[in-house]
């Protein structure tokens, strides 16, 4: 039982090692709780996209056009068995996050549920992140079991890769506290 609980703590350790890690927070406690309190977050899914592109010769590749939100859609492009974003900002500019080559290359999928994150103005939520979760196939021992992160995409700027929390307990938790901190590209 010792062992277990052990176990347990180390790993709620590395969930708190990677949070930090992925942030550097730039206030005082006391603000840093405040600030993450005003921060909410919305969620769309993959499964409202709308495919506008396939060509199957090409290894089953696919883009498709996703509803977003604060003005951001998202393009879900998938190729060689190898999911990535394109992030379409609000005056149409639009950045490749490349996720497979930042991620090992790795077979890959992203899940349905897209998690926008940032403070409310106005009574809408203007969004500076995103949360996504990522499966790698990176075990060609086990290619059944992919390794499941989330990762945090900075929005604001150029957007990019920002924070890459791998499974453990408390991820969710780890995720939103990468995404609610003072962001850098991972890059």
């Amino acid at each position: 039982m010792a062992r277990h609980a052990r176990s347990l703590l180390m790993k709620r350790a590395l969930v708190v090692i990677a949070a930090l890690a992925a942030v550097q927070i730039q206030a005082s406690p006391a603000g840093a709780q405040e600030g993450a309190a005003s921060r909410q977050s919305a969620y769309t899914s993959l499964e409202d996209c709308t495919v506008v592109e396939t060509a199957a010769e090409e290894a089953g590749y696919s883009r498709s056009e996703c509803p977003g939100l604060g003005g951001y859609r998202l393009e879900y492009v998938v190729a060689d068995a190898r999911d990535n974003l394109v992030v379409v900002a609000p005056d149409g500019r639009e950045e490749s996050l490349r996720l497979p080559s930042l991620m090992g290359g790795a077979f890959s999928t992203i899940g349905t549920t897209i998690e926008w994150r940032g403070a409310v103005a106005a009574g809408s939520l203007r969004p500076d992140a995103l949360i996504v979760r990522y499966d790698a196939f990176q075990d060609p021992e086990r290619p059944e079991r992919p390794t499941s992160y989330l990762l945090v995409i900075a929005l604001e700027g150029t957007p990019c890769l920002a924070a890459r929390i791998p499974p453990a307990e408390g991820q969710n938790e780890a995720a939103r506290i990468a995404a609610d901190g003072a962001m850098r590209c991972l890059e």
